[in-house]
């Protein structure tokens, strides 16, 4: 049995000293079933409520503590919902760091525009990623320990893999070791190498990062023309400086499985090879293969994986 206690408050009028509001209850005995206790959560709507009014109160500066400065422009900010969300935040903070005391916090490195969507993030939980700003989004939620955020940006980019991107995104995941990314790239560029060697960022590649993708028992090309046209294209892209590397690049390619008449036509007749001594070694194991065909063995006489 539950006892229920019901009353108001009332002030003594018959005394001549002032005493202190009591009250009169009424007990209302109550019978409950045991083990009805209810646990009650309103669930993700009550804390989704509160960031909604947290960020109302961020636009109209109410209750702001902070002000996060970048590139010029001022973020007021509550404290507490940064340090909430970011461990960064929260060591900057919370500890006896100079920024814990300075109403202004002037930030480097990231992007105001960049700041703006990273806010909306941690005071909505939504964020729009988009092309222009994936990149510069990536680095600050990365900067301040969101990881679902960063997560989400690395997710974007793979989906946006594309024979014409797909060299850069790489160079991007392996910058910031996103190793997962990194190798979708590597796959996605393998599989698609014959459009991806039509690009511009191609034709940027390192001399190692070609010989890598050259180099590859999977790289899927339907002929070993397609490998061989590729390299010179690169070469020929910055020939003085490249010149020096046709040999070592040659290596990786399987003269020897080019068509007799294109390897007479395209690429004896190619001035560049014409006048590089050293890669005539390779012209004649090609010749060889031509002439003797299986009999004549060497890295370059295996067909590819594909």
């Amino acid at each position: 049995m539950v006892l229920l206690a019901l009353g108001r408050r009332t002030n003594s009028s018959t005394s001549d000293t002032k005493e202190s509001p009591v009250v009169k209850r009424k007990v209302l005995p109550v019978e409950y079933k045991a083990g009805d206790d209810f646990d009650f959560c309103s669930g993700a709507s009550h804390s989704e409520g509160i960031l909604q009014v947290f960020n109302e109160f961020r636009d109209c500066r109410l209750f702001t503590d902070v002000v996060i400065s970048v590139q010029g422009r001022e973020f007021p900010c509550h404290r507490a919902v940064l340090c909430a969300c970011s461990s960064y935040f929260k060591a900057m903070f919370c500890n006896d760091h100079r920024e814990s005391r300075e109403m202004l916090v002037e930030i480097n490195g990231i992007e105001a525009k960049a700041m703006e969507a990273f806010l909306n993030y941690v005071y909505t939980g939504r964020a729009k990623i988009t092309t222009e700003n994936v990149q510069f989004l990536f680095e600050t939620s990365n900067l301040f320990q969101i990881t679902t955020l960063r997560d989400a940006c690395a997710k974007f980019l793979e989906n946006q893999l594309d024979p014409c991107n797909c060299v850069g995104i790489q160079r991007f995941a392996d910058a910031h070791a996103l190793k997962q990314l990194a190798s979708r790239c590597k796959n996605y560029a393998l599989a698609n190498f014959s459009e991806v060697s039509n690009h511009e960022e191609f034709l940027d590649l390192r001399i190692e990062e070609l010989k890598d993708y050259i180099g590859r028992e999977d790289l899927f090309v339907s002929k070993e023309e397609i490998v061989f046209e590729a390299v010179m294209k690169w070469v020929y892209h910055n020939v003085d400086q490249r010149r020096p590397m046709l040999n070592s690049l040659l290596q990786h390619v399987r003269l020897p499985l080019l068509h007799p008449n294109y390897f007479v036509q395209t690429v004896e007749g190619d001035e560049l090879i014409q006048n590089a001594p050293e890669c005539y070694q390779l012209l004649h194991e090609a010749r060889r293969y031509h002439v003797l065909g299986n009999e004549m063995m060497s890295p370059r006489t295996r067909p590819r994986r594909y």
